[in-house]
């Protein structure tokens, strides 16, 4: 039941524009030109792909803030030194794995 069930030639043809590329153009059909659905189009995934940066962007400052608070030096190298600190580090990003692979 979609306009593309008999190939992409009922509604397409191939066409060049003024340098020579090739695309293809829409037939001079009196038929409705089909949309993408709702929430599939490239605009719509270029939004959830910069949520999704942001918020791993978030998370992992949020860890290396929390680290480095109260520390005077380079905290870098005190990462493994408190067991508690590691295993929430773990988790959290364990949870944020799950949030971006399952939605």
């Amino acid at each position: 039941n979609t306009p593309w069930k008999d190939g992409v030639q009922s509604l397409l043809s191939p066409c060049s524009d003024a340098h020579g590329a090739q695309h293809y153009c829409w037939n001079a059909t009196k038929a409705e030109r089909p949309l993408l659905p709702q929430g599939r189009h490239c605009a719509a995934t270029g939004t959830r792909r910069a949520q999704a940066t942001t918020f791993v962007a978030i998370q992992l400052m949020e860890s290396a803030t929390v680290l480095t608070m109260r520390r005077d030096d380079f905290s870098l190298g005190f990462l493994f030194t408190n067991p508690w600190f590691t295993g929430l580090v773990a988790v959290k990003f364990g949870m944020l794995a799950a949030a971006l692979n399952f939605p």
